[in-house]
C-alpha cells in the first residue's frame, strides 16, 4: 500500500464515496419507511377518509354522524377512533400576558386503545374521561421535554389553553407522531366546546378516522367493505351522501405520503447506482494492479509459495483496504445523514430517527469486497493454476490480451450504464423544477409580504372589534417607510371546499344550472386586487358603498357556470350538500387566474367577497405590497402588530417569496441530493475511463513504440487511444439511454410539464458523458503519443 499510493488512494477513496452515500440514504430510507412504527401490529391499522370519485379527491375530512355511521355498519374493523383536522386542534396557551398558538391533536376517548401504545409515565384516555367531559391532555415526548423539561412530576400540572384549564395525565414515547408530526399533545374531542354542533351537523367536515382491522383482514378486504358502507350511506342520505366514497389506507402510507415514498426510493435507487460504479471501478483498479503484479505472483509461486498461501496475503491486502474504507465510510454516512436531516423539510416524518444502518453497511462491504478479491485474485488465479515457469520464461511479459481488455472495457461499459440512468433521472427532475419557477402565479410574488394574525375570540369576538382591529393595522402598516399598500386577503392557499354545490339564476336546485365543483373561498378588502397585481378583467372592484352580497369571480369560475357568456350581473348561491340553496350573490368583477397554493398547485374556481360584511374576523391574512426591498419589512410589520396587542398568540409574517421557497422545500431537497450523488458518479466514471486507459496505454508502450518506429505518426497514435477509450462508452451510452428510458416512465408522476422522453435531457446527457469521457481518454492519449521509440524498444 505504501509502495503505490495512487492505486491505495484511488481505492479507498472510490470505496469510501460508494459505502457512505449508500449507507446515509437507506439509514435515511429505513428509519421514515421501512422501521415497523411505534404502535400495536401497525399492520392492521388504516386512516379513513371521505372521497370524492368525480373529483379524483381520495383524501377528505367527514362529519362525526358519518364517522358514526362507518364505525356502525362496518364488518372489517375491531375498533375506530376519531381525530379532527389540525385547525381543529389550533390553541391558544395563555401565560400571563403573553400568548402562544400551539398545534394539539384532537382525539377520541379510545384514540390510544385503538393504536395500541402505551405512555411511558402516566396514562392515556378512558372512555369516563369522555362520559364525564374531563378536560385533560396527554403531552408528547417532544413538549415534555422542551416545556417541563422532562420532569416526571409533570403528571396533575395544569396547561391554561384558550383560558380553560387542562390537566397532564400522562407523556407519550418519543416516536409517537400519529395523527400529525407537530402535535405537542393530545385533547378529548368532549372537551372541545363546539362538540355539541360537531354531534348532528353532517356538513361539519372537520373528522378522519384510524381503524384496526380484525384478525386475517387486509385493507383490501376493508376498502370492499366501506365501499358498500357508503353506497348504503349515499342511499340513505341522498342529500348529503351522493357520489361520495370512503377511502382506507394503511398507516404506514399515511405516515410518509405517496410522493415522499417515490422520492426516498429514487434517491436509493440513485445511491444504490452510485454504489454500483464505486464497485466496477474498485474491479477496475484491482484487474489492473493484479495483472501488473503477475510477475511477482509468478516469482512467489516458483519459490515455493502455495495457492492458498498466496491467495491468502491478497486477501489480507483487500481486507485491508476495505477495513479503512469502511471506518471513512461509516464516518462519511454519519455527516451525509447530518446534510440530510439540515436541507429536508420539517415535516418528513421520524428522520430524526435516522441513525447509521449496520445491516446496510455491512452489506455494502460485502459486496464491495467481493468485488475487489474477484477482480484482484484473477490474475493470481491465472497464474497459480498454469506453470509460472512458463510465465518467467517468457520474461514476465504482462501484455494485455483481448479477454483482459475485453473485460476492463465491459466494467468501463456497465459504469457508464449506471452513470447514464442516474444522470438522466436527475437531468429530468431539475427540468421539472425549472419548469416549475416559471410558472404563471397569476400575481406578482416579489415584493410581496403575507402577513397572519390570530385574534383572540374572546377579546375580538362581539362587535366590530376585529374589523377595527385591522383596519388599524393596516393603517399602520401603510405608514411605514417603503411600504406600498396592505390589505386582507391571502396571497397564498386561500379557502376551499372540494364539494360546494352552486347554482345559478334562473335554475331550480335540480335543473341543469346545479354543480358540484372544488370552490375556493376568499374574504378581501377594497385594495387586495391592486396590492397583489391581479388583473381586473371585467367589471369593477368592491366599493365602500357596498349594500347587497357581491362578488368577484375568477375567470376560471366565469367559464364553468356561464360558459361563453358575459357573468357580469349574474346571481349564484353556494351551498353544502343537503342545505337549501338561493341565487343571492352578483358579479360584480372578473378577475384572472391565480394558482391555489404555489407553483404546483392548479387553478380552481374562485369567488372573493368584501371582508367587511363578516361579523368576526378571526384567523386572518393580510398581503402586503413593498416599493423596497420585502425582507427588511418583515421584523418593523412584526413589532407593529405585536405593539397594538401583545397578547395574539400567532403573527407570522413572511415574504410571499420565502413561502414559496419553503413549498418548493421537498423537491428541492430531492433534487439536491440527486444532483450530488450524481456529481459523485461522473467523478468516478471519469476516474474509471482515466484509470483503464492509462493502465492500457502503459501495457501497450512496446507496441506503441514499435509503430512509432516503423512510421507511426502521434497523431495516429492519439487517434488509436481515442478509439479504444470511446468504444465501451459508447456501448455503455446505448445500453444506459435504454435503461434511462424505462426510468423515466416510472417516474413520469414526479415530473413537472417535462415528457419522460425529453429529448432536451436526454441528448444533454449524452453530450455531457462523452465529453467527459473523451477529456477522461485524452490524457492517456496523449501521453501514448510523447512515447519515445529508442526507450520503448528497450523496454523488455
Amino acid at each position: 500500500m505504501g509502495k503505490n499510493p495512487g492505486f491505495t488512494a484511488a481505492t479507498v477513496l472510490t470505496l469510501m464515496l460508494g459505502i457512505g452515500a449508500c449507507t446515509a440514504v437507506f439509514s435515511v430510507v429505513y428509519a421514515v419507511m421501512l422501521r415497523p412504527l411505534p404502535y400495536s401490529r401497525p399492520d392492521r391499522l388504516c386512516v379513513l377518509w371521505k372521497s370524492v370519485p368525480k373529483k379524483g379527491l381520495e383524501r377528505d375530512w367527514t362529519s362525526y354522524p358519518a364517522f358514526k355511521d362507518w364505525k356502525d355498519h362496518n364488518h372489517t374493523f375491531e375498533d375506530m377512533a376519531l381525530f379532527a383536522r389540525p385547525e381543529v386542534g389550533e390553541v391558544t396557551m395563555n401565560s400571563g400576558d403573553q400568548a402562544e398558538r400551539v398545534q394539539a391533536a384532537v382525539v377520541s376517548a379510545n384514540f390510544f386503545t385503538v393504536t395500541g401504545i402505551a405512555p411511558i409515565i402516566g396514562r392515556t384516555f378512558l372512555p369516563r374521561d369522555s362520559e364525564l367531559g374531563e378536560d385533560l391532555a396527554v403531552l408528547s415526548y417532544g413538549y415534555w421535554q422542551k416545556r417541563f423539561g422532562a420532569s416526571p412530576d409533570v403528571l396533575g400540572k395544569s396547561l391554561i389553553l384558550d383560558h380553560r384549564t387542562v390537566q397532564i395525565i400522562g407523556v407519550m414515547p418519543e416516536n409517537c407522531q400519529f395523527p400529525f408530526k407537530e402535535a405537542q399533545f393530545w385533547l378529548l374531542n368532549t372537551a372541545d366546546h363546539r362538540w355539541p354542533k360537531f354531534l348532528t351537523i353532517r356538513l361539519a367536515d372537520a373528522f378522519s378516522a384510524v381503524g384496526r382491522l380484525k384478525p386475517h383482514v387486509s385493507a383490501a378486504d376493508a376498502q370492499t367493505d366501506m365501499n358498500v358502507v357508503a353506497s348504503n350511506l349515499a342511499q340513505l342520505y341522498p342529500e348529503y351522501n351522493a357520489g361520495l366514497g370512503i377511502s382506507v389506507v394503511p398507516l404506514e402510507l399515511y405516515v410518509t405520503g405517496t410522493n415522499l415514498r417515490r422520492a426516498l426510493w429514487l434517491l436509493l435507487g440513485a445511491v444504490t447506482l452510485v454504489l454500483l460504479i464505486s464497485c466496477s471501478n474498485v474491479a477496475s483498479l484491482f484487474l489492473a494492479r493484479g495483472f501488473a503484479r503477475q510477475s511477482e505472483y509468478a516469482i512467489r509461486a516458483a519459490l515455493g509459495a502455495g495457492r492458498i498461501a498466496l491467495l491468502k496475503q491478497l486477501g489480507a491486502e483487500a481486507v485491508t483496504l476495505f477495513l479503512i474504507a469502511g471506518a471513512l465510510g461509516t464516518a462519511m454516512a454519519a455527516i451525509i445523514i447530518k446534510v440530510l436531516r439540515a436541507l429536508a423539510p420539517t415535516n418528513i416524518p421520524r428522520l430524526e430517527e435516522a441513525g447509521i444502518s449496520v445491516e446496510v453497511l455491512a452489506f455494502a462491504l460485502v459486496i464491495s469486497v467481493i468485488t475487489a478479491m474477484t477482480f484482484g485474485m484473477a490474475p493470481a488465479w491465472k497464474i497459480l493454476r498454469n506453470n509460472p515457469q512458463e510465465f518467467l520464461k517468457q520474461g514476465g511479459r504482462t501484455d494485455a490480451g483481448p479477454g483482459r481488455r475485453r473485460v476492463r472495457e465491459l466494467l468501463v461499459s456497465v459504469e457508464c450504464a449506471l452513470l447514464v440512468i442516474l444522470l438522466v433521472v436527475t437531468g429530468l427532475l431539475l427540468r421539472s423544477f425549472l419548469k416549475l419557477q416559471d410558472v404563471n402565479l397569476g400575481f406578482q410574488p416579489d415584493h410581496l409580504i403575507s402577513v397572519g394574525i390570530d385574534l383572540p375570540y374572546e377579546r375580538y369576538g362581539s362587535g366590530d372589534r376585529s374589523l377595527i382591529f385591522f383596519r388599524e393595522a393596516i393603517r399602520r402598516i401603510e405608514a411605514l417607510p417603503g411600504v406600498a399598500s396592505a390589505s386582507v386577503g391571502h396571497a397564498l392557499q386561500g379557502n376551499h371546499i372540494p364539494n360546494i354545490k352552486v347554482i345559478t339564476e334562473g335554475h331550480s336546485p335540480s335543473g341543469s344550472g346545479q354543480d358540484s365543483i372544488s370552490l375556493g373561498g376568499e374574504q378581501v378588502s377594497d385594495n387586495f386586487f391592486q396590492a397583489m397585481w391581479i388583473p381586473l378583467l371585467r367589471g369593477r372592484n368592491f366599493s365602500e358603498q357596498e349594500s347587497e352580497d357581491v362578488a368577484v369571480i375568477n375567470e376560471m369560475m366565469a367559464q364553468r357556470l356561464w360558459p361563453g357568456e358575459d357573468p357580469i350581473g349574474k346571481r349564484y348561491g353556494t351551498g353544502l350538500p343537503g342545505e337549501n340553496i338561493s341565487p343571492s350573490t352578483t358579479v360584480i368583477g372578473v378577475v384572472g387566474n391565480t394558482l391555489w397554493n404555489g407553483r404546483e398547485s392548479d387553478v380552481r374556481p374562485m369567488a372573493y367577497t368584501p371582508a367587511r360584511r363578516l361579523p368576526f374576523w378571526n384567523d386572518r391574512k393580510l398581503a402586503v405590497r413593498t416599493a423596497t426591498d420585502p425582507a427588511t419589512l418583515v421584523a418593523p410589520i412584526r413589532e407593529v402588530i405585536r405593539s397594538m396587542d401583545k397578547t395574539i398568540p400567532y403573527i407570522d409574517v413572511m415574504t410571499v417569496e420565502d413561502a414559496l421557497y419553503n413549498l418548493d422545500a421537498q423537491r428541492r431537497f430531492q433534487l439536491q441530493t440527486l444532483s450530488s450523488f450524481s456529481v459523485i458518479a461522473l467523478i468516478l466514471a471519469a476516474g474509471g475511463i482515466y484509470s483503464v486507459l492509462s493502465y492500457s496505454v502503459e501495457q501497450r508502450t512496446r507496441e506503441i513504440g514499435l509503430k512509432m518506429a516503423l512510421g507511426a505518426q502521434p497523431h495516429d497514435m492519439v487517434r488509436s487511444v481515442l478509439a479504444q477509450g470511446m468504444k465501451p462508452v459508447l456501448l455503455g451510452l446505448g445500453i444506459g439511454l435504454i435503461g434511462a428510458l424505462a426510468c423515466a416512465r416510472i417516474m413520469k408522476s414526479l415530473l413537472y410539464q417535462v415528457p419522460a422522453t425529453d429529448p432536451t435531457t436526454f441528448g444533454g446527457i449524452a453530450a455531457v458523458l462523452l465529453m467527459v469521457a473523451f477529456l477522461a481518454a485524452y490524457l492517456p492519449a496523449r501521453r501514448a503519443a510523447r512515447v519515445d521509440p529508442i526507450i520503448a524498444l528497450r523496454w523488455e
